[in-house]
């Protein structure tokens, strides 16, 4: 199909807690014309949660969203597993834990975490593809391509942002010859969403070339922090990552606020609240939607707010100050509702903080922040962030900003790189400074080699743009009769100095480039007979390329020989789950 032929262009928010989509056609003469599915009940979201029928007796089907009940066995926040760098210590509170429930960061015995998640992302196409063809009819459906923008956090790992990509194919996505699916980060869907609105020309605040924004995104479990500097406002907007400031992030979601009420709970009624089942207190109880109510509504004491009521629960405790029992009531003051906020928001000032000292080390000054995601709505979240600065606004949804980039094809001009990359390889042996364990005799030359030394090619913090590549360099020996398969294997560091051998467990092992060739690649290639073995061996150099900045947003390669293309180049990412100590109920 050539480019000219219109799209439907789609963006799928996929969160720890809640996903959203939205959704427009790409000859839509504005950005207003962006839809966000909110068939949910009361939601522009819907909980990111599976149960299925094989462990629920007396379900038919699986079910998903809204429909999974707080009685079920479920799953949620897998998303979390599949980044091999997330280990579950990190989001392993016990009182997250008893809130959530055990489906918390576990799996069912009989699936992977890959295999949930494109279960539930199935669920979000089967939604998606009913919802489009209920608005343009079935025949254009089938005959329109879709460009599928897919978000995630921006400290995901490779592995992760490919195993994303493909369980999003695995669920239905791009199932199409014309369809796509491409790969962005929250912060930037966010800072794109974010940003638009203070492009208008009767903006009261509109964006001036040169600003600095940080985008500060929200969520359910982590909360995201970017820094870009505006380029250009007209005719289109261009923005880039600030150089010398890396993004940060944390685990300080809203939901920690559902963990702080919990432990209030516990604390205040022991037995009485602990011992219920999760039905009548877990998420999607009629008790917690009352409280996600009270959260998202909670804003200044200067506003005259009353006490909070939090109701439908049920439980064997006396009439107190806190409980009624006759109305099945929790009563929360002010203060104590505060004091469930207060922590998580100190933990985001803290973050955004440090991210403005950076700023300022490197000789810049931040003149905004925009607050985005689910709890960046938060009244009280705001009123907090606008005591601490006065350069505080607006808000945005990230799915809509998947949607603008698809619409619009903005990104940002460069990026940094938010950690180091390289690859192993073998460089002559150095005495006294390389292990004899990792030595061996080259076949081709003779020389004392050292195997696995890595060379970085890429540095933590480097600016990345569209042209930004990386050569990775391969030598290849060979007899007459064999053609080789190429190999290099990729490493990562997030440390600021990265080490030298891939035996140092700073060294994460991102995959293995497997390339294969064919007889006509060795037509310029060195040739020395080898006496011991009475033929010909052959010896090939290779370069290996890695683009950093591919428009699917993962890595992509390509390899050449003697300046010229040469074999089919494919990227086997190490196993994402390995190393993480997966539970399974």
């Amino acid at each position: 199909m050539s480019e000219d032929t219109p799209k439907i262009i789609v963006g799928i928010d996929y969160g720890t807690t809640y996903s959203g989509i939205s959704y427009v056609t790409s000859n839509a003469k504005s950005t207003d014309q962006i839809e966000i599915i909110n068939s949910w009940p009361g939601s522009d979201e819907v909980p990111t949660r599976i149960s299925y029928s094989a462990e629920n007796p007396g379900h038919k089907s699986d079910k998903w969203g809204f429909t999974v009940s707080s009685s079920s066995i479920s799953y949620s926040w897998t998303k979390l597993l599949l980044d091999g760098n997330t280990t579950l210590t990190e989001f392993d509170d016990p009182s997250l834990r008893d809130l959530f429930g055990q489906g918390m960061m576990r799996l069912p015995h009989h699936k992977t975490a890959s295999q949930v998640c494109s279960d539930y992302m199935k669920a979000l196409q089967e939604h998606m593809v009913q919802t489009l063809c209920k608005k343009f009819g079935n025949r254009l459906y089938d005959t329109t391509p879709i460009d599928l923008f897919l978000t995630v956090p921006a400290i995901w790992s490779d592995a992760a942002k490919n195993a994303t990509r493909e369980a999003a194919r695995l669920a239905g996505f791009a199932n199409r010859s014309f369809d796509t699916v491409t790969i962005i980060s929250e912060p930037e869907a966010a800072a794109l969403a974010a940003l638009k609105p203070h492009l208008e020309i009767n903006s009261l605040d509109p964006l001036q070339t040169g600003e600095l924004v940080l985008i500060c995104d929200c969520g359910g479990g982590t909360v995201d922090i970017t820094t870009y500097r505006i380029l250009s406002t007209a005719p289109v907007l261009e923005f880039e990552e600030l150089n010398g400031v890396i993004g940060t992030g944390g685990k300080c979601g809203s939901t920690y606020i559902d963990r702080n009420f919990n432990c209030w709970m516990t604390k205040t009624f022991g037995a009485a609240y602990a011992s219920l089942p999760p039905k009548r207190r877990g998420p999607g109880s009629a008790f917690m939607k009352s409280f996600e109510a009270a959260k998202r509504a909670f804003g200044s004491a200067s506003a005259g707010q009353d006490d909070v009521e939090i109701d439908h629960l049920n439980m064997n405790a006396p009439l107190g100050p806190n409980y009624d029992p006759d109305e099945a009531t929790v009563s929360l003051t002010w203060s104590q509702m505060k004091s469930f906020f207060d922590p998580v928001i100190n933990e985001i000032i803290r973050l955004v903080g440090s991210q403005v000292d950076a700023a300022n080390d490197a000789g810049h000054a931040i003149s905004r922040i925009i607050l985005v995601g689910g709890f960046g709505n938060s009244d009280y979240l705001n009123e907090r962030m606008s005591v601490w600065c006065n350069q505080l606004s607006g808000n945005a949804a990230v799915v809509r900003g998947a949607a603008i980039r698809g619409l619009e094809g903005l990104c940002p001009k460069t990026r940094l790189a938010c950690r180091h990359y390289g690859y192993s390889h073998s460089i002559f042996f150095c005495p006294g400074i390389d292990s004899e364990s990792h030595s061996y005799v080259d076949q081709f030359s003779g020389a004392k080699m050292c195997r696995g030394r890595i060379s970085w090619e890429v540095y933590k913090g480097q600016v990345i743009d569209a042209k930004t590549e990386t050569s990775f360099e391969l030598g290849l020996t060979c007899g007459r009769n064999e053609i080789p398969r190429g190999v290099v294997t990729l490493f990562a560091c997030s440390r600021d100095s990265p080490p030298d051998h891939r035996s140092n467990l700073a060294a994460e092992k991102i995959g293995e480039v497997h390339v294969c060739f064919s007889s006509r690649d060795f037509e310029f290639a060195d040739k020395r007979f080898n006496v011991s073995m009475g033929e010909d061996i052959y010896s090939l150099q290779v370069s290996v390329k890695m683009n950093m900045n591919a428009e699917e947003g993962v890595l992509s390669f390509k390899t050449f020989a003697y300046g010229k293309p040469a074999g089919d180049t494919t990227i086997n990412y190490e196993q994402i789950e390995a190393g993480i100590p997966v539970q399974r109920p």
